[in-house]
């Protein structure tokens, strides 16, 4: 993949960074990732880039990091981004709900649209998915007491995502948008 203007790297770790870009690009597993927004937070595996479009097939490394079991944070996919990006619109909701061991039975008992998943944090906490309506539409997105809820862009098949199948939802990704800087 060719990384052109916009997008640059830090050619050492030694270079002094000239404040914060939202086209920052680092190499992760001999990918290349769009860093995150958050000083903490995964960034975006670049799958592919159309520059005449402005627009990218990207994976949010974080979710993968879950699918790995992995224990950090879960955060909501766009606030990672910089100003400069946009989700497409036309992408539906995957909220990932982190509940603590008391609360998750609970959880699955009240709301028989959760699906659990295989995502653990040891045994301190479990997640849960659900497929909700368009992405930026926050009308599904409920909250559970003990509960981290985050909400992730996935691109369902006829207009809707079904949870049992998150997995393969956070690996296709989704396609992002820039403006010029």
């Amino acid at each position: 993949m060719t990384i052109s203007d916009p997008f640059w790297r830090r050619d050492t770790e030694m270079e002094p960074a000239c404040g914060f870009s939202d086209f920052e690009v680092t190499c992760y597993n001999n990918t290349p990732v769009l860093r995150s927004f958050m000083t903490s937070g995964y960034g975006f595996a670049m799958m592919s880039i159309n520059y005449e479009q402005r627009s990218m097939h990207v994976v949010d490394v974080g979710k993968l990091e879950l699918l790995s079991n992995n224990c950090l944070p879960i955060w909501n996919t766009s606030a990672k981004l910089g100003v400069h990006f946009r989700i497409a619109s036309d992408y539906l909701n995957l909220i990932l709900y982190r509940c603590t061991q008391a609360a998750a039975a609970t959880v699955i008992h009240r709301d028989r649209e959760l699906v659990q998943t295989r995502m653990r944090c040891g045994n301190k906490s479990e997640v849960f998915v659900r497929a909700g309506g368009r992405y930026n539409e926050m009308s599904s997105y409920d909250s559970y007491e003990g509960c981290d809820a985050a909400v992730m862009p996935v691109l369902g098949s006829s207009g809707k995502a079904n949870a049992g199948d998150y997995e393969q939802l956070i690996v296709n990704g989704f396609l992002l948008t820039w403006k010029s800087p």
